[in-house]
């Protein structure tokens, strides 16, 4: 059987897991809220490869939605493989659900064995539906650009002081 669409590496660029600690002896966590965002770009000198970089965030919420117990936020690149057979039209959905798929595959265990190590019950990622995801994200995206953009005030602010990059820095670059 031939495989569609193939991870061929993947890699954090972040996974943040804190504990928010409550004051009250108990504490009722009724909500999970997520969000995700993604953005794909395809190879220029091989259109059948894909890079996907994969953003999400959990916040354990109370029934007030105050954030409490675990929160986390991750970031992960995935490296793609499109079955030559596939047609041009068809590649950048097949990229975007599998993509999506694959890499909360590879979240959930992360975060999985991650949380575990907190106090309170380790946080398992629901399953979700990529189609859904993938609906949601690209319809955020259509509507972003359609909205009209704000142009920033024009005040002078002092400019940040940056830090050099070392060597080890510079060569982890995720494209």
């Amino acid at each position: 059987m031939k495989t569609v669409c193939q991870l061929n590496e993947f890699f954090f660029t972040k996974l943040s897991v804190n504990w928010v600690q409550s004051d009250k002896d108990e504490i009722l966590i009724e909500n999970l809220s997520s969000s995700f965002d993604y953005d794909v770009w395809v190879n220029p000198e091989n259109t059948f490869q894909y890079m996907m970089r994969f953003w999400a965030r959990f916040s354990e919420e109370t029934p007030e939605n105050e954030a409490l117990g675990l929160q986390v936020e991750a970031e992960l690149y995935g490296k793609f493989t499109i079955d030559e057979s596939i047609d041009e039209i068809r590649r950048p959905l097949l990229i975007r659900q599998n993509g999506v798929s694959i890499l909360v595959g590879i979240l959930r265990g992360q975060v999985a064995s991650t949380s575990g190590l907190f106090p309170g019950e380790k946080l398992v990622v629901p399953s979700i539906m990529p189609q859904d995801i993938v609906e949601k994200i690209e319809s955020n995206k259509k509507a972003a650009k359609k909205s009209p953009k704000r142009k920033a005030p024009t005040k002078k602010a002092a400019k940040p002081v940056r830090k050099k990059k070392s060597a080890a820095q510079k060569s982890r670059s995720p494209i």
